[in-house]
């Protein structure tokens, strides 16, 4: 098989039945153990039997949890693979590019056959609804953030943005119910959102969390949560592919709070826009 094992599972995520997909999520989800798991710990973390275990690898084209491992085993390499066309000590840099750009037109189209709109829409309503909006992300995912809390400014919104825990602290130690943290974590192993997440939990504050990796311990203090289908390993990654997931689900939020707010948005987007165009003419 040509692509990764991630790409073939979110490619078959739609198709697979409830119970395969636990089995699918707590796959992506321990991604860099799940090859030194056994059948027994793999059907009992993911709650599920072993003959769903073996249907799931089936019916992502493997014949069994053996093959599915050793696929698994192979994808997680150097970043050495991510050069397939080097001859000679050079790329072949067509080859690279197209592939870097046909990855990313796959992940599009992955995004629009799985994401979840209800989630959206619960997003969409608790941003629309909120007093104050608390954007928080570190490293790459901080970009996202900044990209997110810009275009709701447009929009006459009370935003922040931080990558830094203790402004967030600061900041969410006055929120209540009609406040709103949204957090962006690609691997759902940032131990700060956690931290977060859990101090304005015990304040009723709606949380709104995106990530490709969702864990239990990380969604239980999470009142939304925005699945992005990304599945660079965090142990291997240019952060291309998961910058793209997370703007794509981002743009699509964005998209349904304009719809709620019914044509109100057209002013304070125009008003923004003849301000900057004016700074860039004197």
């Amino acid at each position: 098989m040509e692509q990764n094992y991630n790409d073939i599972i979110m490619n078959a995520y739609s198709s697979l039945s409830p119970s395969e997909r636990k089995v699918a999520d707590f796959a992506m989800e321990n991604m860099p153990v799940l090859v030194r798991m056994s059948m027994r710990e793999v059907k009992n973390g993911a709650g599920v039997s072993e003959p769903t275990v073996v249907r799931f690898c089936r019916a992502i084209g493997f014949e069994g949890f053996t093959d599915f491992k050793i696929s698994m085993a192979q994808q997680m390499g150097s970043y050495e693979t991510l050069f397939p066309g080097r001859q000679d000590g050079k790329s072949d840099l067509e080859q690279l590019i197209r592939g870097t750009l046909q990855s990313e037109r796959d992940l599009i189209d992955v995004t629009m056959r799985c994401i979840d709109l209800s989630m959206v829409e619960a997003a969409a309503k608790l941003i629309t609804r909120a007093r104050r909006i608390c954007f928080f992300g570190v490293c790459t995912s901080s970009e996202i953030c900044r990209d997110a809390s810009r275009k709701l400014v447009r929009l006459n919104m009370s935003v922040w943005n931080h990558s830094d825990i203790h402004d967030a602290l600061l900041l969410v130690s006055e929120f209540g119910p009609d406040d709103l943290l949204f957090c962006v974590s690609h691997s759902g192993q940032t131990p700060e959102i956690h931290e977060l997440l859990h101090v304005v939990h015990a304040k009723k504050t709606p949380t709104i969390l995106m990530t490709s990796f969702p864990n239990k311990r990380l969604c239980r203090d999470v009142d939304v949560l925005l699945r992005t289908f990304s599945k660079e390993s965090t142990n291997l990654r240019l952060s291309l592919l998961s910058r793209v997931g997370q703007h794509a689900v981002f743009d699509a939020v964005y998209m349904a709070v304009l719809s709620f707010m019914e044509g109100h948005y057209a002013d304070m987007l125009a008003q923004t826009t003849r301000d900057l165009y004016s700074r860039e003419s004197e």
